[in-house]
């Protein structure tokens, strides 16, 4: 055998160990057009001709392509409790998984219907102006605007109380350019697109001159319904046609505006409202009805306003007041602790500590001055009866005062009920004790009564016991027999 007839058997071997999933026709013609094949003009292939059909006989089949090594991709598995192996969301034949994917995407759902009802609500109230506006309608802007997160972040509630008040709503054509740096905007419907970065500016953050950059022409930056714009505060050295924080409107929007002069008078007003606050409720209180002005303005600067729900302890008999208190509104009781004998199983007698009402702080009283700057402990407790309202003081800014204000405190206020005997004690105490006897015994006789001519209260008709009825049919009987 010729040394070309076992290459040509090898090659054959090696194609047909090698898989291969179809043929190239084109490669195979390319093949046959080989110069020196054997044919019907030549009778004997030449050994260069056969030499380049065997180099190219292995292209004419089509080999799958090789997979090159890749990081296998960890799928996300969810563990299901009681023994059951670890599945796929995908693969899961589980309801449960289904229905929980099917839940989530229902929130999401929901919250996008109540967004866009929200912004609807807001677009029919904001179509009026702000002196035409219902209390509720301020009420209902007050509500959404605490949705937007730029704004709740910005604002307190109660400047956000005042601005639902004031904001506006402007109406801009497409292709209309926008200036932000005069109001903070809210775009409730269309779309817009920022001419300079940054587009916005939030309080407390700084706004460098060289940032406004111009945005590229393959910028795809746009604002939808909910982004926001422009600024709460004005830009110094900025005009009003200013391209800083401006945009462009897309098509045709619908924006809530905010005015940073409108914002900026409220914000005053608020600081300026809080000392004259502080200083009539100080002025209210009868030990400080005769002091100096300046020394009113002094405390009005340390108050702060505080409201605490009924029940709570403001002062504990024995120890130090936590804070000078000046009641803006609400009630308190003043509590006195006092060892009563109480009966207790078996008939023995035992003490148990009671609380005595001595009075009560009502409007425009104070306390727990003289306890904090004499160090002393309080004698009594205090607690609220109802809501409470009051301005505070803490101690150490009540012990920072100059000498000659420290010194006015303690000559005007004095301490609640110090000079009271333990014998007037006792006696508020047994009258305490007698008129809750009374209240009891009184509720007693009126529930006896009603209950013995049948009167439920709550069910609105006469209703007789079987008891009574059971007598008229024996009165009934006995009249019959008689007869």
């Amino acid at each position: 055998m010729s040394l070309a007839a076992v290459q040509s058997s090898r090659s054959l071997q090696k194609t047909q160990i090698q898989p291969f999933i179809g043929i190239d026709y084109c490669q195979l013609e390319t093949a046959c057009q080989i110069n020196g094949l054997q044919n019907k003009h030549n009778l004997h292939t030449t050994d260069e001709a056969h030499d380049l059909f065997m180099n190219a006989y292995p292209n004419i089949f089509l080999k799958p392509k090789m997979k090159l090594p890749r990081i296998p991709f960890k799928e996300k598995k969810i563990v299901i409790s009681k023994g059951m192996s670890d599945v796929t969301e995908e693969d899961s034949h589980d309801i449960r998984i289904h229905l929980e994917k099917l839940q989530r995407r229902r929130k999401v759902v929901d919250l996008a219907f109540v967004y866009r009802n929200q912004i609807s609500c807001l677009l029919k109230i904001l179509k009026k102006i702000p002196a035409e506006r219902t209390q509720t309608e301020q009420q209902d802007v007050y509500k959404v605007l605490k949705v937007f997160p730029d704004i709740a972040a910005q604002i307190s509630n109660r400047e956000m109380k005042q601005v639902s008040k004031i904001v506006i709503l402007e109406s801009w054509e497409k292709r209309h350019t926008i200036f932000g740096n005069n109001g903070f905007y809210v775009i409730l419907k269309g779309s817009v697109r920022p001419v300079t970065l940054p587009y916005k500016k939030l309080l407390g953050e700084p706004y460098l001159a060289g940032t406004h950059s111009p945005l590229v022409s393959s910028c795809n930056k746009v604002l939808t319904v909910g982004c926001c714009f422009g600024t709460l505060e004005k830009i110094p050295n900025c005009e009003l046609n200013s391209k800083r924080l401006a945009v462009i409107a897309e098509e045709d929007c619908e924006l809530l505006k905010i005015s940073n002069r409108d914002y900026a008078r409220i914000k005053a007003e608020i600081a300026a409202r809080d000392p004259v606050q502080n200083q009539e409720l100080i002025l209210h209180c009868p030990f400080y009805q005769q002091w100096p002005r300046l020394s009113i303005n002094k405390l009005a600067t340390l108050i702060e306003m505080r409201k605490l729900p009924a029940g709570y302890v403001l002062v504990k008999e024995g120890e130090v007041s936590p804070f000078a208190g000046y009641i803006k509104s609400g009630q308190s009781n003043i509590l006195r602790d006092i060892g009563a004998f109480v009966k207790r199983p078996l008939g023995k007698l035992g003490i148990r500590v009671k609380h005595v009402i001595i009075c009560k702080l009502t409007e425009n009283e104070s306390f727990g001055e003289v306890s904090i700057l004499l160090n002393q402990p309080s004698t009594c407790t205090i607690v609220t009866e109802t809501e409470v309202e009051l301005g505070v003081i803490l101690p150490s800014a009540l012990q920072s005062l100059d000498s000659v204000t420290q010194a006015l405190i303690l000559q005007t206020a004095q301490p609640i009920f110090a000079e009271l005997t333990q014998e007037e004690i006792n006696k508020k105490y047994l009258s305490q004790e007698k008129q809750k006897e009374w209240e009891h015994f009184k509720h007693k006789v009126i529930w006896e009564a009603l209950h013995y001519n049948g009167i439920r209260p709550g069910s609105g008709k006469w209703v007789r016991p079987w008891g009574r009825r059971k007598l008229q049919r024996g009165g009934n009987v006995s009249q019959s027999s008689t007869l």
